[in-house]
């Protein structure tokens, strides 16, 4: 063990408050680091090299930079979606559940959509639908 010089320990300063603060950011660091690689090994469905438990040993064994080495290197690529084409029905059904989830599209392709409609409903009341609202006396002649 080695015998620090009673000079030294007789003359060591507490720490000030600045410095308490600075170890203390540099830890919350440290530890955010490692819980994020932690939990991303944890919901990754794999990570380079196939084994997790090594990347947990790394991680928790070689602090922070275990961690920064697993996020910098050790994650894997999420594999790729399935590119297999689909047919006009199954893109028809999602287009529709998605409007009914989150309301009618306001693209052209949907406002084109909306005109073709208005042209249906007035060739079926046998009048042409324009799509403007008529004026009443008074309004517009400021």
């Amino acid at each position: 063990m080695l015998a620090l010089p009673t000079e030294l320990l007789a003359t060591t300063q507490p720490l000030s408050l600045t410095a308490w603060l600075l170890v203390a950011i540099i830890g919350a660091i440290d530890l955010g680091l490692t819980v994020w690689a932690l939990v991303d090994i944890v919901r990754r469905p794999r990570v380079t090299g196939g084994y997790k438990w090594v990347w947990v040993i790394v991680v928790l064994a070689i602090e922070p930079i275990g961690a920064l080495v697993y996020l910098a290197l050790g994650r894997a690529e999420a594999p790729l979606a399935d590119a297999t084409p689909t047919t006009p029905e199954a893109h028809h059904r999602a287009v529709n559940a998605a409007d009914v989830l989150y309301g009618e599209r306001h693209t052209a392709s949907a406002s084109n959509r909306d005109q073709a409609g208005a042209t249906t409903q007035a060739d079926e009341r046998g009048t042409p639908d324009t799509g403007d609202r008529p004026t009443g006396a008074g309004e517009g002649d400021e």
